[in-house]
């Protein structure tokens, strides 16, 4: 695509003919898929949404998510997709936190008795408006598209605001590595609610492609929608890779790209799913970069399958000491990224956006490195960040739930490394009057109502004390590398 136009998130450029979406409910073509719109549309405008509202949705992978996110562009408003797996609690936090002015729940979430600060309204929408809803709306190229909610290393989840642009600069930089067709299938193994899935619709809304669509983002039904629609490409994160490895799925050259993110992937796993013919292709990115900013595929895969790879043009990546310069080959240090579909900012956060910048670079957080030949190697992620099955967590809201126990008198949340999960979530408490009687199912079950279920603790080991420095601050490094070869 030359010249990026809004018109594509309108579906008023696609072959009408073409596909759309495939499921094992229904298939649509682009034409199908703009009458839906049209009618969510209508039924919108009922609900008295307008341009620059916030809209929250919470719903899992359906050809009616993506009609929703369409017909709200088309009317204006700003779609705030919410992470299906979280609390009711937590939820309600995200909606007051981005001033959502309504959230549009699924039908297939009727049996979970929510409540929430807004008024909520189920979709799909029963009402069948005879009025064609004809778009004359054009969104400014940097007014914001979405705001998706990401953890980062503060308390609080962050929201960030990806521009229409962050999403077409994306998508364009991504399409130089995926030279997509009208011909491929883009099969949506992760949720639309990450930027990694979200960006899934937008790449095929820009370039005609189809979304094939599971039954759910569990292996067993990726490998059913894989079998009945033969998609080309495909993005997963390294426990859903290593599932299909135990599976011994093999890819018979059908996906031309398997793109592989969300998280640390050894080496061994890579190894093992180019054995099963797997087209991988290695990616880093963020939701802040609108989705990834490296790739590294084909025979270098093979050749440095640790590398995350090079930047795409026109992203830069260099590393930064702790005074903000440049180092030499091969020195670890901070991550920074120049890349034109960086986010618009943090919402209602202006000052943390700021914070996040040095001469126009954004500052990850994360420490790697470059080789002699400029591939990016990823060695650890943010501070009191872990990243489980492709799940951001945050350590600190964690241990604030755990101090709320009545035995617990200090805690430390740590990520291990794990085989199947990338990173898994470890407690390490000390209990009040050096008790040591508390197990991981009690401790569970004591988390469960405050937090999502992959938040909660997979080990957990019980201590007299923990490691602080001089300053009291737990020192978290020297429990990884105390437990880091220990089972409770």
């Amino acid at each position: 695509m030359k010249t990026p136009s809004v018109k594509n998130l309108f579906l008023e450029t696609q072959d009408e003919q073409s596909p759309a979406i495939y499921s094992s409910v229904e298939n649509l073509s682009y034409g199908e898929l703009k009458d839906r719109v049209n009618k969510t549309v209508r039924a919108l405008i009922d609900l008295d949404i307008a341009e620059g509202d916030h809209i929250a949705i919470l719903g899992n992978n359906e050809p009616e998510f993506i009609s929703n996110i369409i017909a709200l562009w088309q009317l204006g408003a700003v779609p705030v997709p919410l992470n299906t797996r979280l609390s009711n609690k937590e939820l309600n936090e995200l909606i007051l936190r981005s001033d959502c002015k309504t959230i549009l729940v699924s039908k297939n979430f009727e049996g979970k008795k929510f409540t929430f600060p807004v008024e909520s309204e189920t979709y799909p929408f029963t009402s069948s408006p005879k009025e064609k809803f004809e778009n004359e709306f054009q969104p400014p190229f940097d007014s914001t598209a979405v705001i998706i909610f990401t953890s980062g290393s503060s308390s609080a989840p962050k929201a960030v605001e990806l521009s229409f642009k962050s999403l077409f600069e994306s998508s364009k930089i991504g399409n130089k590595l995926l030279e997509q067709t009208t011909e491929d299938r883009w099969l949506a193994s992760l949720p639309f609610y990450h930027v990694s899935g979200f960006s899934i619709i937008v790449r095929s809304l820009l370039f005609g492609t189809s979304i094939i669509l599971p039954d759910s983002n569990s292996v067993e039904d990726i490998i059913t929608a894989n079998d009945m629609f033969n998609p080309t490409l495909c993005s997963v994160v390294p426990t859903q890779l290593t599932r299909l490895i135990n599976y011994e799925v093999q890819n018979k050259e059908k996906i031309r790209h398997l793109l592989v993110g969300g998280g640390f992937s050894n080496e061994k796993l890579i190894l093992d799913a180019l054995k099963l013919g797997w087209n991988v292709t290695k990616v880093y990115g963020s939701t802040e970069t609108s989705a990834f900013v490296t790739a590294i595929s084909g025979e270098d895969v093979l050749f440095k399958p640790k590398s995350v790879g090079k930047a795409l043009y026109p992203n830069i990546i260099k590393i930064l000491n702790d005074k903000g310069i440049d180092v030499i080959e091969g020195e670890l240090g901070e991550i920074a990224i120049f890349t034109p579909s960086i986010m618009k900012g943090y919402y209602k956060s202006n000052e943390e956006f700021k914070e996040k910048f040095r001469n126009d670079y954004y500052l990850t957080g994360d420490l790697g490195y470059l080789d002699d030949e400029r591939y990016l190697y990823l060695e650890a992620r943010r501070t009191d960040l872990i990243v489980t099955g492709g799940e951001n967590v945050n350590c600190i809201e964690i241990e604030n739930v755990i101090l709320s126990h009545p035995n617990v008198d200090e805690a430390a949340v740590i990520p291990l490394q794990d085989e199947e999960w990338g990173q898994a979530v470890a407690a390490v408490v000390v209990l009040k009057n050096n008790k040591n009687n508390l197990s991981l199912e009690e401790i569970n079950k004591f988390l469960m109502n405050e937090l999502a279920d992959f938040k909660l603790p997979r080990k957990l080991f019980i201590e007299k004390s923990l490691p602080k420095s001089d300053l009291g601050k737990i020192e978290k490094e020297k429990l990884i590398e105390l437990y880091k070869l220990k089972s409770p």
